[in-house]
């Protein structure tokens, strides 16, 4: 089982840090040849990981100014109200690994502490696709 704990703000935020710390041992003991790779948005502040195959840097990137995507982005919040396409677009990093992962775990603690988030919204939207295979219960 592939699990990719994501959201992680990097181990600087000691709090995500902890719950990443937390974690790793919690699901080796459940599920001990389970591979445990991290995103984050700084991977070289998480060297220091025991547990983790691999990290993977997906710090939201900023859509260029007069760029195709920056210009389709306008028109989706001009006409459709909707930032999700500027969302997706910075996120993609992130995006591009959920297919790759069997079980994804958020591991930034107060993201949704803040009000709204938006970007939050469309990368859990986008994780819960129906075509994604989820893990319930016990491993088959």
């Amino acid at each position: 089982m592939k699990i990719l704990l994501y959201f992680h703000g990097g181990s600087k935020n000691r709090g995500c840090e902890a719950i990443v710390r937390s974690a790793i041992p919690i699901i080796k003991k459940s599920l001990p040849h389970a591979t445990l790779d991290l995103a984050s948005w700084d991977p070289a502040s998480d060297t220091d990981f025991t547990g983790i195959s691999k990290i993977y840097d997906v710090q939201p990137q900023p859509i260029a100014k007069f760029s195709l995507d920056w210009f389709i982005s306008l028109y989706h919040v001009k006409v459709h109200h909707s930032e999700a396409f500027a969302h997706k677009t910075m996120h993609k990093r992130l995006l591009d690994l959920i297919p790759h992962y069997d079980l994804l775990l958020s591991v930034g603690g107060d993201n949704y502490c803040y009000g709204e988030q938006p970007w939050l919204y469309v990368v859990d939207e986008y994780i819960k696709k129906p075509e994604k295979n989820w893990f319930c219960g016990e491993p088959q």
